[in-house]
C-alpha cells in the first residue's frame, strides 16, 4: 500500500512511504529476543574488563542475550557530562555488541517512521520493543499535535526501546518545517544566507534545538550544506558560495550540538547541481571532479572538525565518481570518498530509500543491503513493522550468504552506540573513588600503563576501574 505523509517533503512536495501490510504479532509474544530475561550482568562486566585489558571483539561471542533498558525521559537529549574517555566508551560499545544477537544488531540500523499519534499502538511496540529499531523519524503531519501529546509519545517510544532511540526530525526551518503547527515559523536557509551572518544561523538553530527538546526529539536531520550551482536557486540551501555555506552550516551544527541535539550534514555528496527532484527521479550531477571537489565537498571537509553527529547520503548519480550506482548505494562514494578520503568516521544515514531514484531500480530490502555494503550505518525510509521485518530478513540473509560480514554490522552498530553515548542516550555508570590501586585489585592494567602514557596526559586525574552500564538500568537479571 502507499501511505501519504502529510506535510512538506525535502523538496516541498508531500512524501510517500511504501509500506507492507499484514498482521502484527503481539510485542510480548514468546521468543521476543530483545525482551527476554537474562543473567548477562556478570558476563557483560567480564567482557568489559577483558576489553579494557586489550581483548577486543575478536573474542568469542557469548550466547547470552542482552535486554537493555532506556534512561529516564529526563536524560534524553542531554549532552554527556562529564566527558568520558574514548577508550572506555569503545570498551562499553564492544562489550555490548559482543552480547547482542545478530537481529538485535540489525534492528539498531533502522530509523523507522510511524504514521500515528497513539503511544499504545502495537505497531510501535513491534518496531521498537520487539525488533529493536535504533531510531524513529518524526513528521509534523503524521505525529505532532501538541507539546504534551508529543512528550507523551516520545516518552512512550523511549520506554519501549531496549537501547534508547535516536528520535529525529527534518526541521530545517522554512522550506521543510515539521514543527510549524505548534511553534512560530522559522527562517528558511536562503533568508539566513541573505544576512550573511553566522550568528543568525546559530540563533535559529538554538531556537529549534529548544523546541525539539521540548518534544523529546534528540536529533535534527539538518543543516543542509548543499552548494548550489550558478544556474539554480533553492530556498533550502544557503546558496552557491562554498565558504558561506560552510560558515552558516558550521554555526548551526555547533548550536544544535551545544544544546544537546545531534546534527546531520546533508545531502552528501551534494544536491546543489541536481537536475530534478530526487523524490520523483534519479538526479544526475554532471559536474567535473575538480568542480565537485572545490564546491560540493568543501563543507564536509571543513566541518569535520566540528564533529557532526551524522552525515546523510542521498540518491543521485555523480558520474565523476561512480557512473553506475546512486551515491547512497555507492561504495566508491560513501566509503571511498566520505570515509577514506574526507575522513568521516561517524554515523552515516541514508536518505529515504523509498524515493524514486532508488525504488525504480531496487526493492527497499535490496537497497538496504546495498546501502550497508556501500558504507552507510543507518537506513531511513521504511514505515511499519512488516516492512522492517522484511528488511531485517534481507540483511540477515546477506550476512548468511557472505555479501555482508558480521564484522561490518558490528562496525555500524559500534558507531551508533558511540553516538548515543556521546549525547547521553546510552546509560553509563562511572565507579567513584577508584584510583590506580583499584586497577590492581581487579587485575586490570590501565590503557596508559600499556601505552606508556600517563593518566594525566590522557586527560583523566583518577581513572575508573572500568566503564560499565548501570545494571539496574541496562540489564534484566
Amino acid at each position: 500500500m502507499e501511505r501519504a505523509r502529510a506535510g512538506k517533503s525535502r523538496w516541498g512536495a508531500s512524501r510517500t512511504v511504501r509500506a507492507f501490510t499484514g498482521a502484527l504479532p503481539h510485542p510480548n509474544a514468546a521468543g521476543a529476543g530483545l525482551r527476554q530475561r537474562s543473567s548477562a550482568v556478570g558476563l557483560l562486566l567480564l567482557a568489559l574488563l577483558a576489553a579494557l585489558s586489550g581483548c577486543g571483539l575478536s573474542a568469542a561471542r557469548t550466547t547470552a542475550t542482552v535486554a537493555l533498558r532506556p534512561l529516564p525521559a529526563a536524560a534524553h537529549s542531554a549532552p554527556l557530562t562529564p566527558p568520558v574517555r574514548a577508550d572506555y566508551r569503545i570498551a562499553l560499545a564492544n562489550a555490548t555488541i559482543a552480547h547482542m544477537t545478530l537481529d538485535q544488531e540489525l534492528g539498531q540500523l533502522f530509523v523507522v517512521a510511524y504514521n500515528g499519534t497513539d503511544p499504545g499502538d502495537p505497531a510501535l511496540a513491534d518496531m521498537i520493543a520487539t525488533q529493536g529499531a535504533g531510531g524513529i523519524i518524526i513528521y509534523g503531519g503524521m505525529n505532532i499535535i501538541s507539546i504534551p501529546q508529543m512528550h507523551a509519545l516520545t516518552s512512550a517510544m523511549q520506554a519501549l526501546a531496549p537501547i534508547p532511540l535516536i528520535i529525529g526530525a527534518d526541521e530545517e526551518g522554512g522550506g521543510d518545517e515539521q514543527l510549524g503547527n505548534i511553534f512560530p515559523p522559522h527562517l528558511a536557509a536562503y533568508e539566513i544566507a541573505a544576512t550573511g551572518d553566522p550568528a543568525v544561523a546559530a540563533q535559529q538553530a538554538t531556537t529549534i534545538a529548544g523546541q525539539l527538546t521540548q518534544l523529546g526529539i534528540n536529533t535534527n536531520f539538518a543543516p543542509i550544506v548543499d552548494v548550489e550551482t550558478s544556474d539554480r536557486i533553492w530556498t533550502r540551501s544557503f546558496g552557491g558560495d562554498p565558504q558561506l555555506v560552510t560558515q552558516l552550516g558550521g554555526a548551526q551544527v555547533d548550536a544544535y550540538q551545544r544544546n544537546g541535539i545531534i546534527a546531520t550534514l546533508k545531502h552528501f555528496p551534494g544536491l546543489g547541481g541536481a537536475n530534478c527532484n530526487p523524490h520523483f527521479c534519479l538526479p544526475v550531477v554532471t559536474s567535473s571532479r575538480d568542480y565537485i571537489e572545490q564546491h560540493d565537498f568543501v563543507p564536509y571537509r571543513a566541518l569535520l572538525s566540528h564533529d557532526p553527529g551524522m552525515v546523510m547520503t542521498t540518491d543521485l548519480l555523480m558520474p565523476a565518481f561512480d557512473p553506475v550506482m546512486p551515491a547512497e548505494l555507492s561504495q566508491p562514494i560513501v566509503t571511498g570518498i566520505l570515509r577514506d578520503e574526507i575522513g568521516y568516521d561517524g554515523v552515516v544515514i541514508t536518505d529515504a530509500l523509498y524515493m524514486e531514484g532508488i525504488s525504480a531500480h531496487w526493492s527497499m530490502p535490496e537497497a538496504g543491503v546495498l546501502s550497508i555494503i556501500a558504507g552507510n550505518d543507518m537506513l531511513e525510509g521504511l514505515a511499519g513493522p512488516d516492512q522492517m521485518r522484511v528488511m531485517v530478513s534481507a540483511l540477515r540473509d546477506a550476512v548468511t550468504s557472505g555479501r555482508l560480514t558480521r564484522a561490518r554490522i558490528d562496525q555500524s552498530v559500534r558507531r551508533i552506540l558511540l553516538l548515543k553515548m556521546q549525547y547521553g542516550l546510552f546509560p553509563l555508570s562511572l565507579p567513584r573513588g577508584q584510583r590506580r590501586a583499584g586497577l590492581a585489585e581487579v587485575g586490570v592494567a590501565s590503557p596508559s600503563a600499556r601505552s606508556g602514557a600517563s593518566w594525566a596526559d590522557a586527560g583523566g586525574a583518577s581513572p575508573p576501574v572500568a566503564l560499565v552500564p548501570d545494571p539496574r538500568r541496562l540489564l534484566t537479571s
